[in-house]
């Protein structure tokens, strides 16, 4: 009689569920949240059952955050949107940091091939969507509405799309493009496949009118082919290798000239919008609305510099959203201004742990660097992409943050563990 395979089922449970959430990481909260809670509870029995352990550099940096959302909440007990910070900041981690402890080899395969054809599905969509506006085919009502599909062909001199999946391609982008620069490898997706969702993932990017998310498309998986070009200096390169970045850059000509054809600069557009965040020169509405939302948030900060204000705390005067006035789009600047200069030192050193650990790993494993490279690309961009938009406010959007710690846990614990076998049963316990 076949052995019930629980352990592959629980991996199944968990990738559907994720495949949704990378879908509509937002909206349509009746099937999200049972999602999100569908991918814990298979978690979380994967874990026990499987007698998982979790590596320190793994565990800690998920403990801090969880920490700082137990003392942000405290202290803003009394703010009126505290309760949507303790979900943020607690109910979240604790739910990915069962993921990670779950996570091994074939759940991380899983994962990566859910996340490469939801790739090409919402970039598909957005581009089908853009051609079909452009030709004044209208699509279904129940399509955009469901999608919250919009596209504006000149906004500020370039076209915009809205999506709710495009936040996915914020950390998905980089890492097909990243994962196109790299060897190929057993935990990756094939080569074609990464390579098609990264040329379509750049390409909405560009069209989407995002600055974040063309800057990060770009400069993210630039910067992942440096750290392992240093990293296998003294490696032989096969002849692929050697000439992929010339295969990306090609892409990414083709991506620039494909948006300019829909009468779009996306590309210098990202490149100003950047400069205007940091300046605070900024001529659009979002531009000026961020340069003002800095300087009061600033403000803000100085009022309780060290301990900070708590989560949900609101500004005297001004607000961004009547409904939700604690909610801004700068949350790095929201972080020092809910938690201070406390908080946001206890968070630095999470990060410094995570990232400490991802070195450890592969110098442990060497062979796991494209795929922990991978991981740390989509992590990356959506952590830089989330300063001047509140990607991280959405659970559905956390999953690329929390991927790359299971990354590091599978590659620092027991080979039994990352290769995701059963414990054994005792032969006295048979008997």
């Amino acid at each position: 009689m076949r052995r019930f395979d629980w352990a592959n089922i629980c991996r199944w449970m968990i990738t559907i569920a994720l495949g949704y959430v990378m879908f509509l990481p937002v909206g349509h909260n009746t099937i999200l949240l049972p999602s999100l809670g569908l991918i814990f509870a298979a978690s979380l029995t994967l874990a026990i059952k499987g007698r998982r352990t979790i590596a320190g550099p793994a565990a800690i940096p998920i403990l801090i955050v969880i920490a700082v959302g137990v003392y942000g909440s405290l202290i803003g007990i009394s703010n009126p949107g505290v309760a949507n910070g303790a979900l943020v900041w607690i109910v979240a981690p604790i739910l990915f940091g069962t993921w990670v402890w779950a996570g091994d080899k074939k759940l991380i395969r899983m994962v990566m091939f859910a996340a490469v054809i939801v790739t090409i599905l919402i970039s598909v969509i957005a581009v089908a969507y853009v051609a079909l506006s452009m030709a004044g085919i209208r699509v279904p009502q129940w399509i955009v509405t469901q999608l919250e599909l919009n596209y504006n062909g000149n906004s500020f001199g370039a076209t915009a799309i809205t999506l709710y999946g495009l936040s996915t391609l914020v950390a998905t982008g980089p890492m097909w493009l990243t994962a196109s620069l790299l060897p190929q490898h057993p935990l990756l997706p094939k080569k074609p496949l990464v390579m098609v969702a990264g040329a379509l993932s750049l390409l909405v990017s560009l069209l989407a009118g995002r600055s974040a998310l063309t800057v990060v498309a770009i400069v993210v998986p630039v910067g992942a082919w440096v750290v392992w070009r240093i990293y296998s200096r003294r490696l032989p390169r096969s002849l692929r290798m050697k000439i992929a970045p010339l295969g990306v850059v090609v892409v990414v000509i083709v991506g620039i000239l494909g948006a300019a054809a829909v009468g779009t600069n996306g590309f210098t557009r990202a490149l100003k919008r950047l400069i205007s965040v940091v300046t605070g020169t900024g001529q659009t509405i979002s531009e000026k609305i961020r340069a003002e939302q800095s300087d009061q948030l600033v403000h803000a900060w100085f009022n309780s510099p060290i301990f900070g204000h708590g989560f949900g705390a609101t500004i005297a005067g001004y607000s961004r959203e009547e409904a939700r006035p604690w909610n801004f789009e700068l949350q790095y600047h929201l972080i020092l201004f809910q938690v201070g200069l406390l908080g946001a030192v206890v968070l630095a050193i999470g990060v410094t742990f995570a990232i400490l650990g991802l070195w450890r790993a592969v110098r442990m494993q060497p062979a796991m660097l494209a795929p922990v490279l991978v991981a740390a690309a989509g992590a990356a961009a959506m952590l830089v992409a989330n300063a001047s938009n509140p990607y991280l406010q959405a659970p559905g959007n956390m999953w690329p943050v929390y991927f790359v710690l299971m990354m590091l846990n599978v590659s620092l614990v027991p080979k039994r563990n990352a290769e995701g076998q059963e414990p054994s049963v005792p032969v006295a316990a048979i008997n």
